[in-house]
């Protein structure tokens, strides 16, 4: 093959290439005499199981008004620019932020490598063992898997930033309240790979301005 095409030997380079790259590819290894479809059934199963999660999110039985906020939030996003982004929603309690970025992440999410909507931050960071059920949740939802086992606040940490770095992924903290439960999931938030969108849900604005990246704010005002 090669002496038929010596006068080509960029085609020969690029086939050469091709095949390489083809030959690294991640693949299923089939036996002859092997059940055809326990084979297929077997593929499924490894597929289902690394799909990210793209179930979307229940927004509220009557959601009046929540398009035209959660447009503006999607606009603070830009989710076209490759930049990293945080956007902040920030109002009182009661005024509709969760609501708010439920609706964005069912409008946004299956742009992302990855996505997670970790709730009741401020209520679930109270014990070790709680943060580190959301770190957990974090990765697994983001990866796809059930199997993602953190054995301590400060290791999941370094977990999360190992496993996640080369992903564009959606992160929404749900009501938050110091800085400390931000950074046990983004430590110092200088990680995230391009395209990626963090959302922080709080009714204490000092939360957001206190970040190194100070993210867009968006204040949500009461309905009409």
């Amino acid at each position: 093959m090669k002496k038929k095409f010596e006068n080509n030997i960029e085609k020969v380079l690029r086939w050469r290439a091709a095949l390489c790259e083809a030959a690294s590819l991640s693949r299923w290894h089939y036996k002859d005499g092997f059940p055809e479809y326990q084979f297929i059934r077997g593929i499924i199963r490894v597929v289902s199981s690394t799909k990210p999660n793209r179930t979307k999110l229940f927004v509220a039985k009557y959601p009046i008004g929540i398009d035209s906020r959660a447009e503006v939030v999607e606009n603070l996003l830009d989710i076209k620019s490759n930049d990293v982004r945080g956007v902040g929603i920030h109002g009182l309690r009661g005024i509709g932020k969760t609501t708010t970025a439920k609706a964005v992440y069912n409008r946004v999410a299956d742009q992302f490598e990855g996505s997670s909507f970790l709730m009741n931050v401020r209520e679930n960071s109270r014990t070790d063992c709680s943060i580190i059920k959301l770190q957990e949740q974090l990765l697994s939802e983001i990866l796809g898997s059930m199997e993602c086992k953190v054995h301590s606040t400060s290791r999941g940490i370094n977990v999360i930033k190992e496993r996640l770095s080369c992903k564009k992924i959606l992160l929404i903290l749900d009501d938050v309240d110091k800085l400390g439960q931000i950074e046990n999931f983004l430590g110092k938030c200088d990680w995230l790979a391009n395209g990626s969108r963090v959302i922080i849900t709080t009714r204490d604005k000092h939360v957001l301005t206190t970040l190194e990246n100070y993210p867009l704010i968006y204040k949500v005002v009461q309905l009409d």
